[in-house]
Parts: structure tokens; sequence; C-alpha cells
């Protein structure tokens, strides 16, 4: 967010933009960046969702693990706040990463769940990335709750079951 917001103060500016710090503002550049560094052409997806990002990416990790189990999957998540002149962002997240590996040679799992809540406002932590955190640092449940549903994370001692 923040290249995407210095490639716009240049823009206002009028002053010329960098081509680099405009290839690297797009949703998927640190994967490509990854990948290049690693020299791994191993597939890659970016995802953007919202407050309910870290779920879904987690869901879109677990379809790519389930389809070879084989073959671990790595899911990066990464955030940061919004720049404060953009005014007050609904569900704003708070900075951090979180790296979690999902291989058939785990020790524990996470379980995730969602259900419907329309009009769910408050359950468990202020943000998705929170209540994950608290279920891997504890060892036990986090919930997380958003008007459109309650996403909730369990953890189980014990390797990887796909269901």
């Amino acid at each position: 967010m923040r290249r995407s917001t210095g490639v716009l103060d240049d823009i206002g500016n009028a002053e010329p933009v960098s081509p680099t710090a405009f290839s690297l503002s797009v949703l998927n550049a640190m994967s490509g960046i990854f990948s290049i560094a690693r020299g791994d052409n191993a597939a890659a997806t970016a995802v953007s969702a919202g407050p309910g990002t870290l779920g879904w990416a987690l869901l879109e990790a677990y379809a790519q693990y389930v389809s070879d189990p084989g073959s671990p999957v790595l899911l990066v998540y990464a955030d940061e706040p919004a720049d404060p002149r953009y005014g007050t962002i609904d569900d704003e997240i708070t900075e951090g990463a979180l790296a979690i590996l999902l291989d058939a040679r785990a020790s524990a799992r996470l379980d995730c769940s969602r259900r419907a809540a329309p009009g769910s406002d408050t359950a468990g932590h202020r943000t998705q990335s929170e209540a994950v955190l608290h279920c891997l640092r504890s060892r036990t449940s986090g919930a997380w709750a958003h008007p459109d549903g309650v996403w909730q994370w369990h953890w189980r001692e014990g390797a990887w079951q796909i269901d």
C-alpha cells in the first residue's frame, strides 16, 4: 500500500513514476520476487479479500494442498494499515506478517470454520490475524466476527488430515 501511495504522490506532483515502484505495487509482486529469489517456478496465488483476506487465503492454500497432498503449500500473509490520508478505514488491520506451512508431516493442525452470521459485530478478536495468532500462540481457539460471518480457528495436536 505504501508503494502505491508513493506512485500516486508522484503522479499528483507531476513527477515521473518509477517503473520499479509501479511494478512492485501490484498484488502479486512479492510472490513473484520470492519465486525469482528461490529460482522456483511453482504456482503462486495472491489473495486480497478485505478484512477476511487471511481466512480466504487459508482456504485457497488448503485447496491447493488437498489437490496434491505430497507437495507442501506455504501460505505467507502480510498486511499493513492504510496511510492516514485515506481517512478512517472500516475493519482496519494491524501491521504484521505470518507464514503457515501446510504439510502432511505436520505435528499439529489448525482447523478453520466459517458460519454466516449477518449482523455479527462482536466475537473474539478485533482482526482475523489477531484471532489466528492467538490460536497458534496459545494452542487453543480463536474467533473473529464480521457482519458477513464468524470465523473460528481451533488448534489440534496431531498431523494434518484431509477430511
